[in-house]
């Protein structure tokens, strides 16, 4: 009978002491959580500061940078066609390229 007491005594004594060793972890981890979020907070600022973005500036919508990226495409390609009247008062195609050397003569 002695014997189940004390073991009954010390599971519970073993119980309450994992229990505060696991609040004793928790405690640590949650600290360390606030520091590296303030951490890391103080280093993307620095970033932010040597790249020159504004942080209270609206971020880049997808479709305006890939609407950016389609004439920056387009641009790049050259002389493109366009249509543009020519002498007779008509509608021709001619090249922005053919204008140019058309107005040096």
């Amino acid at each position: 009978m002695l014997t189940e007491l004390v073991i009954i005594t010390c599971t519970i004594i073993e119980i309450f002491v994992i229990i505060w060793g696991l609040a004793q972890i928790n405690r640590e981890i949650n600290q360390s959580a606030e520091f590296l979020a303030a951490d890391l907070d103080t280093k993307l600022a620095a970033v932010i500061a040597n790249l020159g973005i504004n942080p209270n500036a609206e971020p880049i919508n997808p479709i305006q940078a890939a609407i950016a990226n389609m004439i920056q495409m387009r641009m790049s390609q050259g002389a493109t066609p366009a249509l543009l009247r020519e002498g007779n008062g008509q509608f021709g195609p001619k090249t922005i390229q053919n204008i140019i050397n058309d107005n040096k003569e």
